[in-house]
């Protein structure tokens, strides 16, 4: 394993102390780099060093990193660490009982439900977003503005681009510099996946006479700010999509759409909580699996949170974008576990457009797919909501953000048969729109990345030890899905929902310290923690 970094939470009420901190842990031999400072992050001045990147030591497990930095800083001086860095792409996991299928976005994709040849941009009429589009608003300034966070976008050379991109607000987190797609067409790479998604999003006037010619776009009007935060969709790093959101309110937008996702992160959490304060809608993909379970079928992160709207996947007959039936080489939607499904909505996916420069002469393939194509679809919803009411008068940023959420997911259309895949129900845009501001908006919940059934177990630090609680559940949520033993495991139990509400009982609690201590990615410190019990 290469040297990675480690996010690092500092303790400390103010910048200043927090300063201070840094400075005298650097003096010790632990030197910190402040995760929101400088251009990345618009300085952003309350967050300078709480959040913190410290680079381990090579072939040392990132866990253990973790656990030996708040160790070597002193009790209470580090509060909280995690990896950056994923030591393991989860669909590695999938590809090595899968095997490997190769790209296809040009036919239709046969395993399921196609459109008439001639629907080019059939998910506008199937989820009421052609219907309810508004027309153009007008200037700069009395538009909404959405936040594309993505693999980046070809620059000027798809005839999809939004009417109003502004690529000189955005940002590439990778290489730097402006936020186009590099072409990376290396193995676990999605290159073009950000111009295809952004075209759901809010493409331009596309001309296919007769069978088409308008917008293929569910917001087109929408300012559309571009973010490149990865190759993959696949974050195999944490620190880009906080310093894209930490960014994206800076900017003031108004609407997040992220096709991508990763696993549990503190550092996402805290960033998503102040982002749904500021009034942004964060949408986000529930993610995708192979033959029904691999790496999992359970939504992943950021998307998992509960003030995210996670876009699942619903096909053109209206059943769910999933079946077991078609073994481990079909790609199929995300769901689960079920307390996170009542933030869950089911957009259109597969066999949509996909804006591509390799595939036939229209610059489209057509068997687009993946919740990365149903999670657009949401966000232009929100976009289209929030434009409507752009002038209505909110008590509080946040009622802006809930009201949009409510308004889409309690306007869904309800599928009692499907809602452990669908949520909430089927995206419906129009009725989103006539749903309206609710009366009584109450604040959702605030996200984190607890498990209480391990606060339970492992009770309450010693008088001098350093509370790990936290950190020990931040990584058992990792190792259920990276883990092939206590992924399935943890399926078969619904242990997410278990410890979540403290009902694990004796024997399943036994099971998983079974299986952590024979894990191979599980990190000495849990190890140590599990064997205690």
């Amino acid at each position: 394993m290469k040297n990675e970094n480690i996010i690092v939470e500092l303790s400390g009420a103010s910048s200043a102390t927090r300063g201070k901190t840094v400075k005298s842990l650097e003096k010790t031999g632990l030197p910190l780099t402040p995760i929101f400072e400088g251009k990345k992050s618009r300085g952003n001045e309350p967050e300078q060093a709480k959040w913190n990147l410290f680079t381990t030591k090579e072939n040392q497990n990132n866990w253990d990193a973790a656990h030996e930095v708040v160790s070597k800083a002193g009790k209470d001086v580090i509060t909280y660490a995690e990896p950056d860095k994923l030591y393991i792409n989860p669909f590695d996991i999938a590809k090595k009982r899968a095997g490997t299928k190769g790209k296809h976005h040009g036919d239709y994709l046969s395993e399921w439900p196609q459109p008439k040849s001639n629907e080019f941009a059939w998910y506008l009429d199937k989820s009421n977003l052609k219907k309810i589009r508004h027309a153009d608003p007008g200037k700069s300034g009395t538009k909404i503005r959405i936040a594309h966070f993505d693999t980046g976008y070809d620059g000027d050379n798809h005839e999809s681009k939004p009417l109003y991109l502004k690529p000189e607000l955005g940002y590439n987190f990778i290489e730097g510099g402006l936020p186009t797609d590099k072409n990376n067409t290396s193995i676990k790479n999605q290159p073009g996946h950000g111009t295809a998604t952004m075209a759901i999003l809010a493409g331009n006037k596309i001309d296919l006479s007769p069978d088409f010619n308008d917008y293929m776009g569910g917001a087109p009007f929408a300012e559309v700010i571009p973010f490149r935060i990865s190759d993959s969709v696949i974050l195999l790093k944490a620190v880009e999509f906080a310093q894209a959101l930490e960014m994206a309110m800076q900017l003031k937008c108004d609407v997040v759409t992220m096709s991508m996702g990763g696993l549990a992160s503190k550092l996402w959490a805290e960033k998503v909580n102040q982002a749904y304060d500021a009034g942004m809608v964060v949408v986000s993909a529930a993610g995708n699996n192979f033959g029904g379970g691999l790496p999992t079928h359970h939504v992943i992160y950021p998307s998992r949170f509960n003030r995210v709207i996670t876009a699942c996947g619903v096909m053109y007959n209206n059943t769910p974008y999933y079946n077991k039936k078609y073994g481990h080489k079909v790609m199929m939607g995300n769901w689960g576990p079920d307390s996170v499904m009542h933030t869950a909505v089911a957009a259109y996916t597969p066999n949509v457009p996909w804006a591509t420069m390799k595939v036939r002469g229209d610059g489209f393939g057509k068997g687009g797919g993946g919740t990365s194509s149903a999670t657009p679809q949401v966000a232009a919803t929100a976009a289209l909501f929030l434009e409507k009411f752009n002038t209505y008068k909110f008590a509080k940023p946040w009622m802006r953000a809930e009201a949009a959420r409510m308004a889409i997911l309690e306007s869904a259309k309800f599928v009692e048969a499907n809602k452990k895949y669908f949520g909430c129900g089927i995206l419906d845009a129009e009725a989103a729109l006539n749903y309206g501001v609710a009366k009584t908006l109450s604040k959702a919940d605030v996200d984190d990345v607890r498990l209480p059934f391990i606060q339970l177990i492992f009770k309450k630090r010693g008088k001098n030890e350093i509370d790990r609680n936290e950190m020990f559940e931040t990584e058992i949520l990792h190792l259920i899905e990276l883990d092939e033993n206590i992924n399935m495991w943890a399926v078969k139990k619904n242990a997410i929902d278990k410890m979540k509400y403290d009902v694990l009982s004796k024997k399943e609690t036994s099971e998983l310290r079974d299986l952590i201590l024979a894990s191979k990615l599980a990190s000495d410190a849990i190890k140590l923690r599990f064997k205690s019990l």
